[in-house]
């Protein structure tokens, strides 16, 4: 189970909400956003660490990956996951990869999720131990 502060950052509202109770169940803090310009702000006014970001790759107006590096620019302490059920993002995972994230294909379980952002952490290790299901 986590305790971390993670941004989700998904454009469909049914889905961020249940991205967001799945990650509250599992002893997450959480921060929604629903489009870039909306976490840009949360990252610049959260005065606390935002370890990891989960984020759609296909929002309207800015992409993910680009709201994605300018938060690792000003928050470099912070790691990527990014979800997409658009399998074309997942052919180009090699990109992403290279820059330090980890790639998540939606539709995703509650399993998948936090071992996902297990792995990006250090101090992770098996990462579905103590998953709440």
């Amino acid at each position: 189970m986590g305790s971390e502060t993670v941004l989700v950052v998904e454009d469909n509202a049914p889905l961020r909400r249940l991205t967001e109770r799945m990650l509250q169940r599992q002893g997450y803090h959480v921060l929604v956003a629903s489009h870039g310009e909306e976490a840009r702000r949360i990252s610049e006014e959260f005065l606390g660490p935002i370890p990891v970001v989960l984020m759609d790759v296909m929002m309207p107006g800015e992409s993910g990956p680009s709201i994605g590096e300018w938060i690792c620019r000003t928050r470099p302490e912070t790691k990527i996951v990014y979800t997409s059920g658009y399998t074309g993002f997942a052919d180009d995972h090699d990109r992403v990869a290279r820059s330090g994230t980890v790639f998540l294909q939606k539709p995703f379980s509650v399993v998948q999720l936090v071992s996902a952002i297990r792995s990006l952490l250090p101090e992770s290790g098996a990462a579905d131990a103590g998953v709440k299901r």
